[in-house]
């Protein structure tokens, strides 16, 4: 069961940018820029009664990467959240 209503939650993808739209399902890995369509789903903030969720692109060759090396995925984790922390200081504050 969903505990949220889903017109309260707004999510936000993280990408590097690429020759591709800007709202389309595919985007570049925010590690490498390898395009993909996978997210990890970095981080949830509540504020004035509606919930962010912070989706940041990250391809597979990344993703077996953190697996192979936790220490890789804790430096991107902290890559995405100072990144979320600088770009939208407003909402978690």
């Amino acid at each position: 069961m969903n505990m949220y209503n889903n017109s309260s939650i707004k999510t936000i993808d993280i990408y590097e940018e690429t020759h591709l739209p800007k709202e389309g399902w595919l985007q570049g890995c925010f590690r490498c820029r390898n395009i993909t369509s996978l997210k990890i789903n970095m981080r949830k903030v509540k504020r004035r009664g509606r919930t962010y969720k912070f989706d940041v692109y990250a391809c597979k060759d990344c993703r077996q990467d953190f697996k192979k090396d936790r220490t890789k995925y804790r430096t991107f984790k902290i890559m995405c959240h100072n990144y979320i922390s600088s770009e939208y200081y407003y909402l978690i504050r």
